[in-house]
């Protein structure tokens, strides 16, 4: 059994070999203390089960097939979280959501419905940019949060009488992006390791999570336009980021400990360390 523990206060090695997102003035750390060594001796069977090459143990995994992947999800939430802040601090851009008059509960529609409306506003507003993101409500209907920034101007302004009658499927609300990093974490909401039951009933639980059962397996979260600009990405070790910080320290910090039980011993596999600073 594979389990996380996280350990506080614990500084990372300086030769750990880390990942280093410049997302706007924020700079997202992720670091492995080690490599692992041993996931050649792993070999997936199918989608619920691998093999131990080197003992032939086969290893079942508990999968839903009609859900998402939770890993995917995580880290297409985390890819979305960085495009909105990369793209939306400091801008005047603008919070559209997309609605149906009816109840849309197929996400391939809502994918063509979205695709047609962009078309159409592309050709009365020329020169923008968008991240769109698929969303459904309590009940399982679909609908759509976009985000628009304009390149040719810094206040993007939408008449939502206007955009009704662009989407032509029903209700528009529009907002002003204010705070992209506020937005950036409402939308994206990570997926945890809580059993099901818990989260029907579990009123402390995100009400955001609740409503994960309804995203389709393999389904595409969110699409973006071309020129949205993905963060820079470097590869250092930790010794030389926290030199090229100057003494600046994390807003936040966080090592997660991986650790193995065979039912008699429990042994570390690895350290996952995550940093969060804030340049000024």
């Amino acid at each position: 059994m594979v389990y996380k523990e996280e350990i506080n206060n614990y500084i990372p090695n300086n030769n750990t070999i880390v990942d280093v997102y410049q997302v706007g003035n924020i700079l997202e750390v992720k670091g492995i203390e080690r490599k692992c060594s041993n996931l050649s001796d792993f070999k997936k069977l199918n989608n619920h089960q691998s093999i131990n090459k080197s003992t032939g143990e086969i290893i079942e995994h508990k999968n839903n097939d009609n859900c998402i992947d939770d890993r995917n999800m995580n880290n297409s939430y985390n890819e979305l979280r960085r495009l909105i802040i990369n793209n939306f601090s400091g801008c005047c851009g603008l919070h559209i959501v997309l609605t149906y008059k009816y109840e849309m509960r197929d996400v391939n529609q809502l994918s063509i419905d979205f695709k047609n409306f962009w078309k159409r506003f592309r050709y009365k507003y020329k020169g923008c940019e968008y991240i769109a993101v698929k969303e459904p409500h309590s009940n399982g209907v679909w609908h759509m949060h976009v985000l628009i920034k304009s390149n040719n101007q810094k206040f993007l302004y939408v008449d939502s009488k206007k955009l009704e009658n662009i989407w032509g499927n029903g209700f528009v609300k529009v907002e002003r992006i204010n705070n992209a990093e506020k937005l950036a974490s409402y939308l994206t909401v990570l997926k945890k390791n809580v059993p099901e039951k818990d989260i029907e009933v579990n009123d402390n639980l995100s009400k955001k999570q609740k409503l994960l059962k309804y995203y389709p397996r393999n389904v595409r979260l969110f699409n973006y336009s071309k020129g949205i600009k993905k963060p820079l990405r470097k590869t250092m070790t930790f010794g030389t980021l926290m030199r090229s910080m100057g003494g600046v320290i994390p807003e936040y910090s966080k090592t997660l400990s991986i650790q193995y039980n065979d039912g008699e011993n429990i042994y570390e596999v690895n350290k996952i360390h995550y940093l969060k600073f804030r340049r000024k």
